[in-house]
């Protein structure tokens, strides 16, 4: 586990990113991409929360490929940390992302509420579509909300469709038990690592480590 020191009982996701890049603690893969190299589509509204990532992007050196939001607000997610370091979550997201041209890259990197929240899903989707027919390999981290899981029937068939087109995909524990409940999260990336693209599956089971599957090897 990683400790990240935050000041103020109220955070954004941006500010406990910010954090904890400044205090050099592991962070979400996409964002930790984007401020390396390449570019990132992002939906933005034209409020104070648009402009800082916008500002903390361009800072960090990335090529941000932006549409505006339908209402001109920026989603949000505020964590509210308790005493004891727990945190409660409020969601204020939209995902309206309109159909973009995928541009010219060797690897692109999807997850989280953008493969899930309809209608933007289909322009991310779409983009997977074009990275497989230039044969650019794709990652996907599902990354899954409980708040946002209606069915997790029709969640899992959707991660699993999609898990089917990428090059590597991660999976936690806690996707698999929100998912498939009861089933062995082993068995589960096994069976994802025979998708028509799949080379690599990552089984993450946070402080307890990491698993990679490989055809015909575990590590």
């Amino acid at each position: 586990k990683h400790t990240v020191t935050l000041h103020g009982a109220r955070q954004t996701g941006m500010s406990i990113k910010e954090a904890a890049i400044a205090q050099d603690v592991p962070i979400q893969l996409d964002f930790l991409l984007s401020r390396k190299t390449g570019a990132k589509f992002d939906q933005v509204g034209d409020d104070e929360h648009g402009s800082r990532i916008i500002e903390h992007l361009g800072n960090a050196g990335v090529e941000v490929v932006l549409a505006p939001t339908h209402d001109n607000r920026t989603a949000t997610a505020t964590a509210t940390l308790t005493a004891d370091g727990s945190a409660s979550y409020d969601f204020d997201i939209g995902w309206t992302l309109p159909a973009q041209e995928l541009p010219a890259c060797d690897a692109l990197y999807v997850g989280g509420l953008g493969t899930l929240i309809e209608p933007g899903r289909d322009s991310v989707l779409d983009l997977v579509d074009q990275a497989y027919a230039r044969d650019v390999s794709v990652c996907y981290d599902p990354n899954v909300r409980p708040a946002f899981v209606d069915s997790p029937d029709q969640v899992w068939r959707d991660v699993e469709a999609l898990a089917d087109r990428c090059t590597v995909v991660k999976i936690s524990d806690a996707d698999v038990e929100l998912l498939l409940p009861g089933a062995a999260p082993e068995d589960v990336a096994r069976s994802l690592l025979e998708g028509e693209r799949t080379e690599l599956v990552v089984l993450t089971r946070g402080a307890d480590g990491a698993t990679a599957f490989v055809p015909g090897n575990e590590v």
